[in-house]
């Protein structure tokens, strides 16, 4: 979690660009049009920012993971370079084509139970490196950014955040919402990731198949929090109301 990561993060010369934090972790900014030293959002958007070369190895090695052979994983990740070129997502970093418009430019928006924030995330100045004045980053983000942070005028810096599936992979947990630059992609965007789900269905197909495949991440053995259901079924308000366990937190119990 969080502050095992930053009780780790000084062994680190590379900070996080060491390969445990890019294991686990997610770079991120607190506010979307904040006006941030590295990467405001206003400003990469179009284009994209992004650190090192991409290679379709990762698409293998997280398929393998899966349970999949060497040979499997490589056709399966073929396929899936393949659909992205054909839905306009850009795949000129494995060779192919670029997006129609040539941005490239994606936004991951992302939602977290504010119990949770502390657990999986912390206030960071760039590299990673903590950043002390906006600690802790639950506290800092429930207010006007005005008396405490390093920019002193609204909510602004970044974060590190710690994708752990306990939490990322409960709908009632963790949200995640995507934007693309490029306006044909974004708009097909929903078309391709029901051709890819069903791409992936030896590994997302079932229940079964979803627990085997963790097992396969997890080393063998499941960890006792995770369930194989399918989340899509929970997303929705309705079925949220619906699902027991989920709970509305008033803004004074959000710890």
């Amino acid at each position: 979690d969080a502050p095992a990561m930053m009780k780790e993060f000084p062994k680190w010369r590379d900070q996080d660009h060491n390969p445990r934090f890019k294991s686990v972790g997610i770079c991120a900014t607190c506010s979307l049009l904040a006006k941030d030293h590295e990467a405001p959002a206003t400003n990469v958007f179009l284009g994209g920012y992004s650190v090192g070369s991409l290679s379709t190895s990762i698409i293998e090695a997280m398929l393998k993971e899966c349970g999949m052979t060497p040979a499997e994983c490589k056709d399966l990740t073929r396929k899936i370079v393949k659909l992205a070129e054909e839905f306009g997502l850009s795949v000129c970093a494995f060779g192919g084509k670029t997006s129609r418009s040539g941005h490239t430019g994606h936004l991951l928006q992302m939602f977290m139970k504010r119990n949770l924030v502390d657990k999986y995330a912390y206030a960071a100045l760039p590299m990673g490196v903590p950043d002390k004045a906006r600690h802790p980053l639950g506290q800092y983000l429930m207010t006007d950014g005005s008396k405490k942070g390093t920019f002193g005028c609204c909510l602004q810096g970044q974060a590190r955040i710690v994708v752990h599936p306990s939490a990322f992979l409960q709908s009632g947990k963790v949200r995640l919402y995507t934007y693309s630059a490029d306006k044909h992609f974004h708009e097909v965007r929903g078309d391709f990731q029901e051709r890819l789900t069903g791409l992936l269905k030896t590994v997302l197909g079932t229940d079964a198949a979803r627990a085997k495949a963790a097992k396969g991440i997890f080393g063998g053995t499941l960890p006792s929090w995770f369930q194989a259901e399918d989340q899509r079924q929970y997303t929705s308000k309705e079925a949220a109301s619906k699902t027991p366990g989920i709970k509305r937190l008033k803004t004074n119990d959000w710890k």
